[in-house]
């Protein structure tokens, strides 16, 4: 079980840009609010430092020298990164906004930076990171309680999730309902749920981001 959750490490918010001007500029602001930042004047270099563990969330430019932003977020999407993402570009369009947008960023800004509007994104962004975290605790917990289930309760639960009553699936197991129920009440004990459409809300997490 994770220690200390209920005072998490505030997230480091990564810049990412090939210029210096707008490094140093966002750097400055960032930092005025108590924000922790770190930056970075290239894609690899901050791929080479990025810790997946850390909570954090990226802010990176869109066009660089080498790696673009672009192919940094397929990257990080490739790993199974839910690193929340601040696209921004001088050379914005829909396109290039809706690629981003699409690929999983957030917001997508361009230049020059409107201080309010990035204030406002990054804490948009440190919204979305503790949803990450809440669903992510949430499928752990539930992942959890599913391997405790026999293979019999699991057979069992399957055939409710698809809709067979009771008696269906007593019948379809050669089981006697009596039996199918005591199976049942120890799922629901075993999910600590309470009653069938919380189970069936507590699995859908599974499949939710």
């Amino acid at each position: 079980m994770p220690t200390n959750t209920d005072n998490p490490p505030p997230p480091i918010i990564y810049l990412v840009d090939d210029d210096n001007d707008t490094l140093d500029y966002l750097s400055t602001l960032l930092s005025s609010l108590s924000y922790e930042v770190a930056c970075y004047t290239s894609a690899e270099a901050f791929l080479a430092e990025y810790n997946p563990n850390q909570p954090a969330i990226l802010i990176s430019d869109v066009v660089m020298k080498d790696m673009s932003g672009l192919e940094l977020q397929r990257i990080l999407n490739a790993r199974g990164s839910d690193i929340p993402i601040i696209m921004m570009s001088a050379h914005g369009n829909i396109p290039i906004a809706k690629q981003a947008l699409k690929a999983g960023s957030i917001d997508f800004i361009e230049k020059p930076i409107d201080a309010l509007q990035i204030i406002e994104s990054v804490k948009e962004a440190l919204n979305n990171y503790v949803h990450n975290q809440v669903v992510s605790r949430e499928k752990e917990v539930v992942g959890a309680r599913l391997e405790c289930l026999t293979e019999r309760e699991r057979e069992i639960l399957n055939m409710l999730l698809e809709g067979d009553s009771s008696k269906q699936v007593a019948t379809a197991l050669k089981l006697s309902p009596r039996t199918v129920e005591t199976h049942r009440n120890n799922i629901m004990k075993k999910m600590h749920v309470h009653s069938f459409p919380e189970l069936v809300r507590n699995l859908l997490t599974l499949n939710n981001h």
